[in-house]
């Protein structure tokens, strides 16, 4: 499945960014303005984001789906990945060789991907083509043929990746933390589904599932580039067609929380290193503690000078690596710590991250960390703005969560005004280290004799 390469920047900026317009010499005056951005709801409730750069001979198209791998039926994990990733399949006009083949004459490619909230699909190409490029993309958004032949074949390279994830035990871990974080809910699956989902999900569900979501009332079109007011009807004239019908009724629960510390150890023999993922429920994207959450993860392990690289990595040598996030989601997202360590040395790790998270909570931090944090967060945010395509696809994701642009517009402001005290009794409401799942991806024989410590750690083998 193509990945956006947009989405390593919202996984650091949650969703933060800004087109730079104006900024005066006082750093704690800094001014961001919107570029110019128009927005307009078509008659069919499809929503559109005319974005103009004239800079360069190029256009962008960004079409967000705000559904996501959360709406997938239980038992059929993975269906709304499969959906996505088969639109470039096949149309009822073009079989997959053509529609590769017409997007490489173009100098383009179209790429996909799915998250748990929503699903992108982005092409961009030289203005000169921006045309033929619109028509074959809303084409292959629009009329997808789901040709068996191809649903089987995608079936079975999404089931290699699966069968492939455990020897990728960094990413593997992750779902795992995810499972014990979110247990049955919707959040603990992975977007791809599991082996046994995939090889359940039919066809007639794909052509379903894609009628029920790709509705242009849950769609926001987002066009980039070099393009003038002639095109702009030309893309609302391509897209008014497309009719759609009433949203399913749809109420996703709110994660609940399990109120107690826990270890689970999933087990693959030959394991040369432990992967440890330490986490919990967070919160949601639109949650008004998040700014506060996210500058005080900076302090705990968001950047390299935070805790828990100083006293995990630096201090005391038990890893080349460890981090820390809040995951927010549509509803209650997850907080996580992430790390790896030596076999013979798990038990320093889980011991030493833990400690950092219990004086975090319990102490708080200072006017100095946040000082600091304050101005690495105004240093950094100018990396998400360097083009429209992230502007778009940033306003995009606030449009998800719900989110108002004001969040970037007031960014610096609210970044200056936020105090110790704002932080702390933010930590305090939010982080619950007496809750926190410890998971290990290790091999069991290595490392089982340092766990003794920790009391029950249930063990769960992989294949």
């Amino acid at each position: 499945m193509k990945k956006s390469s947009l989405l390593p920047l919202i996984l650091f900026f949650l969703g933060v960014s800004l087109a730079c317009s104006s900024m005066n010499s006082k750093s704690s005056e800094k001014q961001f303005e919107l570029r110019p951005v128009q927005e307009k709801t078509l008659p069919n409730g499809m929503r559109v984001l005319y974005i103009p750069d004239t800079s360069l001979p190029r256009v962008g198209y960004q079409l967000m789906i705000r559904s996501g791998a959360a709406r997938d039926p239980q038992g059929s994990e993975g269906l709304a990945a499969m959906t996505v990733a088969l639109l470039e399949q096949g149309s009822k006009k073009r079989k997959a060789l053509e529609i590769a083949d017409d997007f490489a004459q173009l100098g383009s490619s179209f790429n996909e991907s799915s998250a748990m909230d929503y699903m992108m699909l982005t092409t961009s190409g030289l203005s000169q083509f921006k045309d033929q490029l619109l028509d074959l993309y809303a084409d292959v958004i629009l009329n997808p043929a789901f040709a068996p032949a191809e649903v089987e074949r995608k079936r079975s390279q999404v089931l290699a990746e699966l069968m492939q994830l455990p020897d990728r035990p960094s990413e593997y871990a992750a779902l795992l933390l995810d499972r014990e974080v979110f247990g049955q809910h919707p959040y603990g699956h992975p977007v791809l589904g599991t082996i046994k989902s995939v090889k359940g999900i039919q066809r007639d569900q794909i052509a379903k599932f894609y009628s029920a979501q790709f509705q242009p009332a849950n769609a926001i079109l987002a066009i980039t580039g070099n393009f003038d007011e002639a095109f702009k009807e030309r893309v609302e004239k391509t897209f008014s067609p497309w009719q759609g019908k009433a949203l399913e009724n749809f109420e996703m629960p709110i994660p609940k929380a399990h109120v107690q510390r826990s270890f689970k150890l999933y087990t693959k023999p030959g394991l040369q290193q432990t992967q440890i993922r330490i986490g919990q429920l967070g919160i949601a994207r639109n949650d008004p503690d998040f700014l506060k959450l996210r500058m005080g993860n900076v302090i705990l392990g968001g950047a390299f000078a935070s805790r828990l690289n100083q006293k995990v990595r630096d201090d005391l040598g038990l890893t080349y690596s460890i981090s820390s996030q809040f995951d927010a989601k549509l509803r209650t997202g997850s907080f996580e710590i992430s790390t790896f360590a030596r076999n013979d040395k798990v038990a320093e790790a889980i011991k030493a991250s833990l400690q950092v998270v219990d004086e975090f909570q319990a102490k708080g931090i200072t006017e100095k960390e946040l000082n600091a944090a304050k101005a690495l967060l105004i240093g950094q945010f100018p990396a998400a703005i360097e083009t429209t395509d992230r502007l778009a696809f940033n306003l995009l994701i606030l449009r998800a969560y719900g989110v108002s642009d004001s969040y970037l517009t007031d960014f610096f402001q609210n970044v200056n005004s936020i105090t110790v005290a704002d932080i702390n009794e933010a930590i305090k409401k939010h982080v619950h280290p007496e809750w926190m799942k410890v998971v290990l991806f290790a091999d069991e024989k290595a490392v089982q004799k340092q766990l003794v410590d920790f009391g029950n750690f249930q063990v769960e083998q992989i294949p």
